[in-house]
C-alpha cells in the first residue's frame, strides 16, 4: 500500500514552480535589494549541517519556551562533544560574524548596511547556511553563551540570568514589557522562517532547477529579511545588555516597601542612595545638611513631585501639615523631586517663577546644586520647612522608574506614607489629604474607603469641608442655606447676587452666598473677587489659594471615586462632581444651593438667574425653609430654558477615563474627544 504522506515529484515541482504572486510579491525596491544581495553570493558555496545547527540554536534562544525545549530534545539527541567537534570548523566564521554584529548593532545605525556586510562575510555559504550561521553568531553575540557552552544545560550566561528574572521585571514594568514581547516574537518568527527556508531548500534540491525563479528571487529575499531581523534582534539585545544592571537593580528594589524591620532606615537608605554622602537631606528650617537618622522610627510622608508643583498646592499642604503637627503621632515630610535634569539644564524656560512662601512646616527636602534654580524658586522651597534631598541624583534611576511605574507618578504630586518600620502604608495619600486633611492621617490602607463610607452621599458638608474653616462651619451650624457660585461673568454675578439676596429676604430664607471662582484661578478671577468685595455683592473665598483648594478637592474626589466605581450613573457622588466640572469647562456661570445634609439645587447661571427673576411664579409655594429647595428645583424642571452646549474637561489621572459620561443638564451621553491645552496664566 502506498505511503499517503509521500509527495509525488510532479506535484512538488508544481508547488515550487507555480505562480505564488499572492504570497511572494516583490516590490521594485526589493528587486534592487535582491540583486545587491545576489551579487555577494558565490556559486561554489559551502554546505553545512543546517538542520542540526538550527535545532541547537532553538534550544538556546527559546530556552524558556517549554514547547521549543521538548522539540529540541525529541528531534535531536546528540552528545555535546559531537556537537563541539562539528563547530570547530565554523568557530572562526561565527566569531567574526559575532564581532561584526557587536560592532555594528550596538550603535543603532540603519539595519540595511550591517545586513549587507554580513552577506559579504557569508558569501561562501549556501543561502540556508547564511541564515543559520547568522543565527548562531547572534546567539553567541554579547557572550550570551559561547561555542564551548552551546548547550541547553547552560544557564550561567547573562542572557540566561536576565530570562530567569524577566517575569518579575516585566510584571513590575509597564514600559519594558512591550519591548521584550516584541523581541521574543521576532526571534520566534526568525526561527520559523529559517526552518521554512531549510525545508524549502531541501525540496528545491530534489525537484527544482537551480535557476528557478523561486530560488533566484524568493529565497534570497527571505534570507535577507531573516538576517536583517537578526540584526534588529541584536540591536534590541544590545539595549537589554546595556540596561541589564539597571533592570536588575529595579527588580531588587521592587519588594523593598513590602518588608519591615526594627526601624525604617534600611528601606529609606534603599530609596535614597546615599553612597558617600553621609548627610543626604537638608533641613529647610535650619538650612543644614542632616543624615537619614532624623527619620528613624518616624512615620515618613514622601511628597513626590516635579518642580511644577504650584504655589497654591504648597500653601495648602503647609496648612494641612501644620494642623497635623497638633496630633500626637510624630511624622516627617521629605520632598523627593522627580527631575528631568537634561531638560532643566538645556531649557531655561523650564525654570518656574516662584512667589515668596512663608511657612513653618517641618519638611526635609532633596536638592541638587547642579540644577540652576532661580533665586525666587530657591526661596520658595527653602521657606517651606521640610527636608530635601541634597542631590536628586541620590534618587537612583531604578528608584525613579519604580516611583513612576509602581506608584504611578505622572506629573500629579504623590504623597506616599511609610510606617515607622519602613513598610508602605499607602502608595498615594494625596487625594485623602486634599479631601479630608487631618481626618485621614496616618493614612492606613483602608482609610480612604472608610472615609467614603462615612460620607455616604453628596452633601454640602463634603463639598465645602475645610475650605473656609473660619466662616462656613458657622453658617452650617446656624442652619443657613449656602449658595456657591462660580464663573467669570461679572455682569451675571451682579444680577444674580442682587436678585437672590432680595428674594431670600422677601421669603425669610437665611441665605449666604460665596464665590468660588474657576478651576483655573487666574488674574481675571482675582479681579472679580476685588469687585465682589468692593461692591459688597456676596462673600468670596479669601484668596486664590482657597479657590484653588476648592477645585483641587473636587479633582481629588473625582480621582478617588473613579478608582472605586464601575458605572458613573450609579454612583451618588461622581455625577454631581461632573456637573460642576461641566459648568466650569463650558465657561458658564453656575449656582449650587444646599443646607446641611439635604439634596442640593444646582443649575447653570442663566437658568438659576431666570428662576430667581421669576420668583413671583413660585415663592407663594414656600411656606417654610424646608420648602425652599424643592420648590425652586420643581420650577427648574418645569421651565428648563435654553440648554447651551456643554463641554467637559476631566482632571488628569493615571487610569483610563470613562468611555461614556452623561451630560450635566440633559443626561444624554456626551460626545468624546481629546483636547490638548496649554495655559499661560
Amino acid at each position: 500500500m502506498a505511503n499517503t504522506n509521500t509527495v509525488a515529484p510532479a506535484t512538488t515541482m508544481q508547488l515550487i514552480e507555480v505562480d505564488h504572486s499572492h504570497m511572494f510579491s516583490i516590490t521594485s525596491d526589493e528587486k534592487v535589494m535582491v540583486k545587491q544581495i545576489q551579487a555577494t553570493h558565490t556559486t561554489n558555496a559551502r554546505v553545512i549541517d543546517v538542520t542540526f545547527l538550527l535545532q541547537k540554536v532553538k534550544s538556546v534562544l527559546l530556552d524558556h519556551d517549554a514547547l521549543a525545549q521538548r522539540d529540541a530534545l525529541e528531534v535531536i539527541k546528540i552528545k555535546d562533544a559531537d556537537f563541539t567537534n562539528k563547530l570547530k570548523s565554523l568557530a572562526h566564521a561565527i566569531h567574526k560574524i559575532s564581532c561584526e554584529i557587536s560592532c555594528k548593532c550596538s550603535g543603532g545605525e540603519d539595519a540595511h548596511a550591517p545586513t549587507v556586510t554580513l552577506f559579504f562575510m557569508l558569501s561562501n555559504y549556501k543561502w540556508d547556511a547564511k541564515v543559520i550561521l547568522a543565527l548562531v553568531a547572534f546567539a553567541n553575540y554579547g557572550k550570551f553563551w559561547s561555542a564551548t557552552q552551546f548547550s541547553t544545560k547552560n544557564h550561567s550566561d547573562k542572557f540566561g540570568m536576565l530570562l530567569e528574572h524577566l517575569p518579575d521585571i516585566m510584571d513590575n514594568s509597564i514600559s519594558t514589557k512591550p519591548r521584550f514581547d516584541a523581541l521574543y516574537r521576532l526571534i520566534e518568527i526568525v526561527l520559523e522562517v529559517s526552518n521554512d527556508i531549510i525545508r524549502f531548500k531541501e525540496l528545491q534540491t530534489q525537484h527544482a532547477s537551480p535557476d528557478s525563479p523561486v530560488l533566484s528571487d524568493h529565497i534570497p529575499t527571505a534570507a535577507y529579511w531573516t538576517i536583517r531581523s537578526v540584526v534588529a534582534c541584536a540591536t534590541q539585545q544590545a539595549w537589554v545588555m546595556n540596561d541589564l544592571p539597571y533592570l536588575e537593580k529595579y527588580r531588587r528594589f521592587v519588594p523593598t516597601f513590602e518588608r519591615s524591620y526594627k526601624d525604617n532606615l534600611k528601606n529609606l537608605e534603599a530609596l535614597i542612595t546615599a553612597k558617600d554622602e553621609k548627610k543626604p537631606l537638608i533641613d529647610s528650617q535650619k538650612e543644614t545638611k542632616v543624615s537619614i537618622d532624623v527619620l528613624r522610627r518616624k512615620i515618613v510622608l514622601l511628597l513626590i513631585s516635579d518642580l511644577d508643583i504650584s504655589d497654591h498646592e504648597l500653601k495648602i499642604l503647609e496648612r494641612i501639615f501644620n494642623e497635623m503637627q497638633k496630633l500626637e503621632t510624630e511624622f516627617k515630610v521629605v520632598w523627593l523631586p522627580i527631575v528631568d535634569r537634561q531638560n532643566i539644564v538645556t531649557d531655561a524656560n523650564y525654570i518656574m517663577e516662584f512667589d515668596d512662601l512663608p511657612s513653618t512646616m517641618p519638611w526635609y527636602k532633596l536638592y541638587d546644586p547642579l540644577i540652576p534654580l532661580t533665586d525666587v524658586q530657591e526661596k520658595k522651597f527653602d521657606e517651606l520647612v521640610w527636608y530635601k534631598l541634597f542631590k536628586p541624583s541620590l534618587l537612583d534611576s531604578a528608584v525613579v522608574k519604580y516611583i513612576k511605574e509602581n506608584w504611578n507618578f505622572n506629573k500629579r504630586p504623590l504623597l506616599v506614607a511609610l510606617d515607622t518600620e519602613g513598610k508602605l502604608i499607602c502608595p498615594n495619600a494625596i487625594n485623602m489629604t486634599w479631601i479630608w486633611g487631618t481626618k485621614a492621617f496616618p493614612f492606613p490602607s483602608k482609610q480612604e474607603e472608610e472615609l467614603w463610607k462615612e460620607e455616604g452621599s453628596w452633601r454640602l458638608e463634603l463639598l465645602v469641608y475645610n475650605i473656609y474653616p473660619t466662616v462656613i462651619p458657622t453658617w452650617i451650624d446656624d442652619g443657613k442655606f449656602i449658595c456657591l457660585y462660580g464663573g467669570e461673568d461679572i455682569e451675571w454675578i451682579r444680577k444674580f447676587t442682587r436678585e437672590a439676596s432680595s428674594v431670600a429676604k422677601e421669603i425669610s430664607i437665611p441665605l449666604e452666598m460665596i464665590y468660588v471662582g474657576k478651576s483655573k484661578a487666574n488674574e481675571q478671577v482675582d479681579r472679580i473677587v476685588d469687585i465682589i468685595n468692593k461692591e459688597n455683592l456676596s462673600h468670596c473665598l479669601p484668596d486664590l489659594t482657597s479657590i484653588r483648594y476648592f477645585w483641587l478637592r473636587l479633582e481629588s474626589m473625582w480621582c478617588s471615586r473613579m478608582q472605586r466605581i464601575k458605572i458613573i450613573e450609579k454612583d451618588p457622588i461622581v455625577p454631581e462632581i461632573l456637573k460642576i466640572f461641566t459648568f466650569d469647562t463650558s465657561n458658564q456661570p453656575w449656582v449650587m444651593i444646599g443646607k446641611g445634609s439635604t439634596k442640593m439645587f444646582k443649575a447653570n447661571g442663566n437658568t438659576g438667574l431666570k428662576c430667581f427673576e421669576s420668583n413671583g411664579e413660585w415663592k407663594g409655594d414656600v411656606h417654610g425653609a424646608e420648602d425652599f429647595l424643592p420648590v425652586i428645583e420643581g420650577y427648574i424642571q418645569k421651565n428648563p430654558g435654553e440648554i447651551p452646549c456643554n463641554f467637559l474637561e476631566l482632571p488628569g489621572a493615571t487610569w483610563d477615563n470613562p468611555e461614556s459620561v452623561p451630560c450635566a443638564q440633559c443626561n444624554r451621553p456626551m460626545k468624546k474627544s481629546i483636547t490638548y491645552r496649554c495655559c499661560h496664566d
